[in-house]
């Protein structure tokens, strides 16, 4: 949920939005809709590594009458559920070097099989407050929101 404070225009926008007729919202929510794929063209651009860019690349950006919502990692990707690799590739970890718990595994004939120690987390890229999402939101942000204000404004001007 994206809070509107300290701007004042951005505010007396969000008001008359509020006010504005339903069929004019819902011309502001037409014409939004051609901005949704701007947050996912910020999210794949900014991507590095190729687990990164899957899960960018599966976002879908909506438009629904409560705003703008984006989901990422909501897909597979060979085999891998990214909604289970999201944050860590998106946020990071702060213990690479740690080692996972040994663990029994079965085998065809029933036999369990002890897995040894491994340092599951190497592969994860070290801890950051957003590498490829949050870096696209903040990127995007500013020009969305501009667009918004202008479409609010020209809508209440036509009324």
């Amino acid at each position: 949920m994206l809070r509107v404070d300290g701007v004042q225009e951005v505010r007396a926008a969000a008001l008359l939005y509020r006010r504005a007729p339903r069929t004019v919202q819902a011309q502001i929510r037409q014409e939004s809709k051609g901005w949704a794929p701007t947050l996912r063209a910020a999210a794949v651009r900014n991507a590095t590594d190729p687990v990164s860019r899957a899960v960018a690349e599966s976002g879908k950006v909506t438009v629904t009458a409560r705003g703008v919502r984006a989901v990422f990692g909501a897909a597979k990707w060979r085999g891998v559920d990214l909604r289970r690799v999201a944050r860590p590739f998106e946020f990071g970890t702060s213990s690479p070097d740690a080692w996972s718990d040994p663990y029994l595994t079965r085998t065809a004939r029933g036999r369990g099989v002890k897995v040894p120690e491994r340092r599951t987390q190497r592969q994860i890229p070290p801890r950051s407050s957003g590498r490829f999402v949050h870096a696209a939101v903040a990127e995007t942000t500013p020009d969305l929101v501009g667009r918004w204000v202008r479409a609010v404004a020209t809508a209440v001007a036509q009324r």
